[in-house]
């Protein structure tokens, strides 16, 4: 077999001719890898493995079937790196030795897998080889078989086998010796980077020669010291960067959260999506920035839901779906109209509670919520100023029965809650709390239900959005879950410009920033985020990082053991959390936003660049801000700055590809 000799990192174990004697040696670090660093392979357990006359052989240990990370003996493992494409190529043959299987396997898989693939090429009475198997780690259910009487023919004597791995369309494929067509191949979108190795029972396989190339390889994503967690992301639904008391709010009582926040880390500099609904959450759930993302701003759909992002748009509950974990959504969804390819129960999670529409999610007492695809009638509600049934409290009755019911395995809890956007609707005790503290002009509902005490209303909302997440954290405690549960708070975008409902002037609520909903100014965009893993995350910290929604995806799906992401816009937010290696920083944040008469805006660094009205006015100037000087954007240096304005102003469209719906379209676009 000629070792590959390309010019891209390549891996050559046991080669022959090799100059060994005949007893058995115990293989140690035969491994070599291009440019990869020092001590970055290692086989899992290379006491198992001998040369004997110059080949490979097991000689203890137990099958391969097992991923490595569950049981490592018996694997030769690429142990300290992840690849990503790759073609590997390996010599093989059967021993000889009497086994009831007699069979040697390739596996792929993420570094603590739910899922791995495995290459089958055993001798059975019929001689032949199987194929390719996709396996779930627990309970082992096989999900695609590419094998077994119809595969090919084994047989005496030295094999070759290629399998190759292509990272932008999941592909994964196996050749055996000359034939024109693999013996099985497969798809996954849900894979990225992961470990590789391979194996075989005992010493009833033999290897003469292994060449790996892979272009593509990095370091692992998450160290090999830190558990995956389980996952509790709430997100708040126009929640102003400054209405927690951590975040300077005096007036509206946050006591949970405000805890959230001493038992782990805040985050100063923390943008949403989008300064609206519907495009921020696509935005959190695929990765990807609003100039690249599906879903770019509110998209309605009659009678009921939003335009739906793809199928082929991958998740984060598709990518954690496949890490093994079982996925709840309960709130407002926003992405897909009941049965549409973005319905939530077709793009990754195994359950949902809520509302599926925002227009919907206006009224807090509705007549129905969706249940898992059903809908579910509400008895004493019809969408009126009170009702019998609170949504809001139902949606986290859900979240928490969920949590109870998966508390013994690995959960994505996602909970959307629907407060404090407008309608002024909270349950009477809640309001009591703070009826009669401020002076009040009662709402007369010309765009939402009227209120009479529109402040102690707002203020209460947000008050009981703060018990819910305690409930939430009271349960971890019960259950004994909270050192393994990473729980993150955000909300969506900043607070509503309704000022007649919700006094954003007098609750202070986007602090000391400009803007609100609809606005790409910082009050519109940039939002609390509180993240909180005892024992893992510096109780107490604070990160003046840049970062985004976009970052959420790739950090829990490595903290999932998932690997790296291919393809999106998100960095692993793991070194600033963990206090753990260097934190990989973006080169700029985008917002591409349709709506409010077309808006596109780039931080980079402590400068900030806008453009607005872009639907009347295409040649609309380029406003600049230096948010280290300026965080309240009040005074434009663009005349001062004209080649970091210029350069931004590049990027702006650099950044941009054109939306397939025409509705997103304005402006230029790089590609």
């Amino acid at each position: 077999m000629t070792i590959l000799d390309r010019r891209v990192p390549w891996l050559l174990v046991g080669a022959l001719p090799l100059p060994l004697a005949a007893q058995a040696e115990p293989l140690q670090h035969h491994l070599r890898l291009g440019d990869a660093p020092p001590g970055a392979l290692a086989f899992a357990d290379p006491a198992s493995w001998t040369r004997r006359d110059g080949v490979l052989v097991r000689t203890e240990g137990q099958g391969a079937y097992t991923p490595p990370v569950r049981s490592p003996r018996g694997i030769a493992l690429l142990d300290g790196i992840e690849v990503g494409d790759f073609e590997l190529r390996l010599r093989v043959r059967q021993t000889g030795r009497e086994y009831a299987h007699r069979d040697l396997c390739f596996f792929f898989g993420f570094q603590d897998p739910s899922r791995f693939y495995y290459a089958h090429l055993a001798t059975r009475a019929d001689e032949h080889a199987h194929g390719v198997f996709l396996v779930d780690r627990a309970p082992r259910r096989k999900l695609a078989d590419g094998g077994g009487s119809d595969g090919v023919a084994w047989g005496d004597g030295w094999h070759d086998v290629r399998i190759e791995r292509s990272l932008a369309d999941g592909r994964i494929a196996v050749w055996f010796d000359d034939a024109p067509e693999p013996l099985f191949e497969l798809r996954d979108k849900t894979l990225g980077f992961g470990r590789l190795g391979f194996g075989s029972f005992d010493d009833t396989g033999a290897f003469e020669s292994l060449a790996l190339e892979a272009p593509r390889w990095r370091r692992p994503t998450r160290p090999a010291w830190v558990p995956a967690p389980n996952l509790i992301y709430i997100l708040a639904d126009d929640l102003g960067y400054g209405e927690l008391g951590s975040y300077g709010q005096e007036k509206i009582e946050t006591p949970h959260l405000d805890r959230l926040a001493r038992e782990g880390m805040r985050f100063t500099q923390h943008y949403a999506g989008a300064p609206v609904c519907a495009p921020s959450r696509c935005v959190l759930l695929t990765g990807q920035h609003t100039g690249h993302a599906t879903i770019r701003d509110n998209l309605e759909h009659r009678p009921e839901g939003q335009g739906p992002i793809r199928d082929e748009d991958v998740t984060l509950a598709e990518r954690l779906g496949a890490c093994g974990y079982v996925n709840g959504c309960f709130g407002k969804w926003g992405l897909g109209y009941p049965g549409s390819e973005g319905d939530p129960q077709r793009q990754g999670f195994d359950r949902f509670y809520g509302y599926n529409c925002q227009r919907h999610a206006h009224n807090f007492y509705p007549r129905y919520l969706w249940d898992d695809g059903e809908r579910v009638d509400l008895e004493g509600n019809d969408r009126g100023r009170t009702g019998a049934q609170y949504s809001h409290d139902l949606i986290a009755a859900q979240a928490l029965s969920f949590i109870r019911e998966h508390s013994a395995e690995r959960f994505f809890c996602y909970v959307p809650f629907t407060i404090p956007h407008l309608a002024l609707q909270v349950p009477q005790a809640s309001l009591e709390r703070y009826l009669g503290r401020w002076p009040e002009t009662p709402y007369e509902g010309k765009s939402y239900l009227p209120h009479p005490t529109p402040r102690a209303a707002y203020a209460a909302m947000i008050s009981h959005l703060d018990a819910s997440v305690g409930e939430i954290l009271g349960l971890l405690d019960e259950l004994g879950l909270a050192e393994n549960t990473l729980v993150v708070f955000a909300s969506d975008n900043g607070p509503t410009h309704l000022k007649a409902q919700a006094d954003v002037d007098f609750f202070a609520s986007a602090g000391p920033l400009r803007g609100l909903k609809g606005s790409v100014y910082e009050g519109g965009i940039r939002v609390p985020m509180l993240v909180r893993w005892p024992g893992r995350v510096a109780p107490g910290s604070v990160s003046d990082l840049v970062c985004g929604f976009q970052d959420i995806l790739p950090t829990f799906v490595a903290l999932a053991g998932g690997g790296a992401v291919p393809g999106i816009d998100g960095l692993s937010l793991l070194p600033t959390l963990l206090g753990d290696g260097e934190q990989e920083q973006h080169e700029a944040l985008v917002w591409d936003f349709p709506g409010y008469g077309g808006q596109l805006a780039v931080r980079a660094g402590r400068w900030k660049a806008v453009r607005r009205g872009l639907r009347q006015a295409p040649a609309a100037p380029l406003e600049l801000y230096d948010l280290d000087a300026d965080v309240g954007e009040t005074r434009d240096v663009a005349a001062e700055h004209p080649e970091v304005a210029a350069r931004l102003a590049t990027l702006m469209v650099a950044s941009r590809t054109e939306p397939a719906v025409e509705r997103f379209r304005f402006g230029s676009y790089g590609r």
